[in-house]
């Protein structure tokens, strides 16, 4: 008799595990031959290609969380559409005795909601554009504060006016004049006014110290007054578009959700109509109820 081989060494055969019950046999199945099967390895997938529990996680990772109300209102309207066109396919069938509930109303609210969805994205588009060119207009100051009081040190200004300016400069650095102690027990009041309208106005500070110096007259560009006060306009006008352009994005939404949200006419009440509508047309296991009940709408408004 042949004697099986694992791993190097001969296995027990069956008349000594019969002479030594205590005898262990290794977990593996041997054939007819005595010989090990081979090794079954684990089946590949292709790229792309999951199993069924990934796929469920991935999709409750989609549908859940700041991720899907981010696009809920657009799953929504996307879902609506399905809905209208339908709709459409139930031909006169479809005949609802509230208005609310009529196809040509099914499409004027789809079209409004698209815009609707629409305008908040443009909104928010011209806000982070705003809000980059402000953020890279602002980020010259602290440099450029550095600059204009190397110039008053150099121009010959007196030390109170370079008191005075000091005084805008750490304000638009962010700095304090004298530093905390951390063992003196005292509770300190916070020098940091780094907000951009408190900025513009410390800036502004440093600006009409140099312009009440006659000392301070210098050759490069950037650094003369009219330039700064150039600058300082900018950098208002910088601000103000983004905090309008952030009203612009609240009155965007507002309008959103009256479209979309608002009770018995807006998009997710008159969806949910209309499912209740089909189902009283066709009944609850009717093929045209089951193309319209699988369509899932959520009210992100009330959350």
């Amino acid at each position: 008799m042949k004697k099986a081989i694992l791993n190097g060494a001969e296995a027990p055969t069956v008349s000594a595990l019969m002479e030594n019950p205590e005898m262990v046999m290794p977990v593996h199945t041997l054939n007819q031959n005595n010989i090990l099967p081979a090794k079954v390895a684990a089946p590949e997938t292709t790229p792309g290609q999951e199993t069924a529990p990934k796929q469920q996680d991935k999709a409750k990772k989609v549908r859940s969380g700041k991720r899907y109300n981010e696009t809920g209102n657009a799953l929504n309207l996307d879902n609506f559409q399905t809905m209208v066109a339908y709709v459409e396919g139930y031909g006169a069938i479809y005949n609802p005795s509230n208005s609310v509930l009529k196809l040509t109303n099914l499409q004027a609210i789809a079209t409004n909601s698209n815009s609707a969805i629409e305008n908040v994205t443009s909104n928010l588009n011209t806000f982070k554009v705003n809000t980059d060119q402000r953020q890279t207009m602002f980020e010259l100051l602290s440099p450029l504060a550095t600059r204009i009081m190397g110039e008053l040190k150099a121009c010959g200004a007196s030390q109170k006016t370079i008191e005075k300016a000091e005084f805008y400069n750490r304000k638009l650095q962010g700095k304090r004049a004298k530093k905390i102690n951390p063992d003196d027990g005292q509770n300190n009041i916070s020098a940091s006014q780094m907000s951009f309208a408190q900025r513009i106005q410390h800036f502004d500070g440093l600006i009409g110290v140099c312009a009440d110096e006659p000392l301070y007259a210098p050759n490069e560009d950037a650094l003369k007054t009219t330039n700064l006060i150039a600058l300082r306009n900018d950098l208002q006008s910088a601000n103000k578009n983004v905090k309008d352009t952030n009203v612009g994005i609240s009155n965007a939404r507002i309008e959103r959700n009256k479209t979309l949200y608002e009770p018995t006419i807006g998009l997710f009440d008159v969806a949910m109509a209309v499912k209740q509508y089909v189902k009283a047309i066709f009944g609850f296991k009717s093929p045209e109820y089951k193309q319209i009940s699988k369509l899932q709408f959520r009210n992100l408004y009330n959350k």
